[in-house]
């Protein structure tokens, strides 16, 4: 009797897909987290929530922790630049670009409260300071991570940079 290797449909599928070059992409890959600090304020400033966007006194990004992981890097089906978001951009030591994407502002906090008839009424808060983390490609030519706010003029977004952090 010859030994004979039996496969369900599910694995034929998989093969023939990842043989096509369809699968790969789906399944888990070495990706970087990196879980950043962003100071608004200098060091020794208290702690503070601002009732609306202000321009920081400064700006400064360092990266507590970077490490590789398996996973999958987000999807972001349909970007669109919002002034509540942080523009990404993962760069190489020569500045070419290699990845980017959109963040929430890590900043934004989301508050509702009761008026003084019991209505709800919401607010936007920043944080002064925010912890985050971003996912990116475990690609060793990234050198650093650029991040900009976008600016509505009334017609159109411009990016203002906000800072850059060297990583790994």
């Amino acid at each position: 009797m010859k030994n004979v290797a039996v496969l369900s449909f599910h694995s034929i599928l998989i093969l023939v897909l990842m043989s096509l070059g369809i699968v790969g992409s789906a399944l888990a890959q070495p990706i970087q987290e990196v879980r950043i600090q962003w100071q608004s304020y200098p060091v020794g400033a208290p702690e503070k929530l601002e009732p609306s966007f202000s321009k920081p006194l400064t700006n400064s990004f360092t990266v507590v922790h970077q490490r590789i992981v398996s996973g999958r890097l987000p999807r972001q089906r349909n970007p669109e630049l919002s002034t509540d978001q942080i523009v990404v951009i993962a760069r190489d030591a020569d500045g070419r670009d290699l990845d980017s994407h959109l963040i929430p502002d890590p900043r934004i906090l989301r508050a509702e409260q009761p008026d003084s008839s019991g209505r709800l009424t919401g607010q936007i808060l920043y944080r002064a300071n925010a912890d985050f983390f971003i996912t990116l490609p475990a690609d060793p030519k990234i050198k650093q991570i650029d991040f900009y706010h976008p600016q509505w003029s009334g017609t159109e977004f411009s990016l203002e940079s906000l800072g850059t952090v060297v990583v790994k």
